[in-house]
């Protein structure tokens, strides 16, 4: 090996810990604002596996838990998922619009307050897409809200059944 040859070693080295420095504070500043969450009786609900995950998972033949499990030891629980769904409980109105401000970052989000007389008040917040369609029997027992809120002529990009709840 001469001396070019050193240099590109030496060179993808860095690129590979250098992204491995970035993944690590990525990782470290999702764990931080799920555990600052979780201070405001917000937890994570719903969490979608990373690259890395599914890599793993296809490689051992497991699911997601499993991955987690066997290396979140040496990396960390914030390589393997990405927090994507919000349970906010009995959440008020008037603080909903500071939790929005605070899950913003994440992507857009979408609140699903229940309607039903079992559920109501219950509230939950999803970043980009609710996972599960509908999420209520005949999207009945819940209304899901793009924050921040749409312009009458931005509503027509979501399609809605016949008692106006947005699916």
């Amino acid at each position: 090996m001469g001396l070019r040859g050193l240099l590109i070693l030496i060179l993808l080295l860095g690129l590979v810990f250098g992204w491995a420095a970035r993944m690590q504070r990525q990782a470290r500043e999702r764990e931080h604002f799920v555990a600052d969450l979780a201070r405001d009786r917000i937890i994570v609900n719903h969490a979608e596996p990373t690259i890395l995950s599914f890599v793993l998972m296809k490689v051992l033949a497991t699911d997601n838990r499993d991955v987690e499990a066997r290396f979140a030891m040496w990396l960390g629980p914030g390589w393997f998922s990405r927090s994507k769904g919000f349970n906010a409980g009995r959440l008020k109105e008037v603080k909903v619009a500071s939790v929005v401000e605070r899950l913003r970052s994440l992507g857009t989000v979408r609140e699903v307050p229940f309607t039903s007389p079992s559920l109501a008040g219950l509230r939950l917040f999803y970043i980009d897409k609710v996972p599960y369609n509908p999420v209520g029997p005949d999207g009945s027992t819940c209304i899901i809200r793009q924050h921040p809120m749409l312009l009458p002529a931005q509503e027509s990009d979501f399609p809605r059944n016949g008692r106006g709840t947005r699916r």
